[in-house]
């Protein structure tokens, strides 16, 4: 995939350091600001080697990709004044609600009521991570939700373009509600644990298992229905299996066995 528009909406400290990332794997990126005359605005397109800075509406308008980065409190203002330059545009909500107590962390639903094709990501680490993704020769993960259709392709080579390895939590509410747990795992540890902002999210899994992310592209995730299904089956093949190896276990154990012979011989009667 080549290069891509990429707006980031809010020029705060993690819309400044996506936009550096991205402009250095050669994206073109335009800064949303509520200003972007201002020096403030100036100077973040100067920091961060992008293209330019405009006002909020018109670069999610001229955007493959828009990327809100603006505080979660600001979210809903920023709908009302630009939802018409949202509808039909893949928008990645980077934002956090942190108001103690939020049922929700994400702003997925107003981004979908303004028509927007919306994922989740970059919301389960800080901006340290994103600067530098790299703990030793370890690469961070970097967990992500959404639609999976053409926006997908889009969003997973901007989360690889700023260093992370993408994992794809799937489309559903569940993994909504996986992505805001993950959010406040990393705050947990970051700020009430004692690991500090430097702290980054890594699975492990054995190298050998299979792609089935490319199944899943072709034909569409398997019903629950149908794993559950599948379970019962190989429940109920493998036990009998079990039985098998367990009789055999047995038997070779019998073969190995050999009577000790008595030490002491009974007296003779001769």
């Amino acid at each position: 995939m080549g290069a891509m528009n990429v707006a980031v909406l809010g020029a705060g400290i993690v819309g400044r350091t996506l936009a550096t990332g991205w402009a250095r794997a050669g994206h073109h990126v335009v800064l949303g600001s509520r200003d972007p005359d201002a020096e403030r605005g100036r100077d973040a397109v100067a920091e961060t080697g992008a293209s330019g800075a405009a006002e909020h509406a018109a670069a999610a308008r001229s955007s493959d990709v828009a990327v809100v980065t603006v505080p979660g409190e600001q979210v809903d203002a920023l709908v009302a004044q630009v939802g018409d330059a949202l509808a039909g545009r893949v928008v990645v909500d980077a934002t956090n609600v942190l108001a103690p107590g939020a049922p929700d962390l994400h702003h997925v639903d107003a981004l979908r009521a303004a028509g927007a094709t919306v994922f989740r990501a970059f919301s389960t680490t800080g901006w340290e991570q994103m600067a530098r993704p790299l703990f030793g020769d370890q690469r961070c993960d970097l967990p992500w939700a959404g639609p999976d259709g053409p926006g997908r392709d889009r969003v997973e080579q901007l989360v690889t373009d700023i260093g992370f390895r993408p994992v794809w939590l799937g489309d559903d509410a569940e993994a909504l509600e996986l992505m805001d747990a993950l959010t406040r795992v990393w705050f947990r540890l970051a700020f009430r644990q004692g690991w500090g902002r430097r702290t980054g999210l890594r699975f492990l899994t054995d190298d050998s298992r299979p792609d089935v992310s490319q199944f899943h592209r072709r034909f569409g995730p398997l019903p629950q229905e149908l794993w559950r299904r599948a379970w019962d089956c190989w429940a109920v093949t493998r036990a009998p299996i079990r039985v098998r190896c367990a009789r055999r276990r047995r038997r070779k154990a019998r073969a190995r066995y050999v009577r000790p012979r008595c030490a002491i011989r009974p007296p003779s009667r001769a």
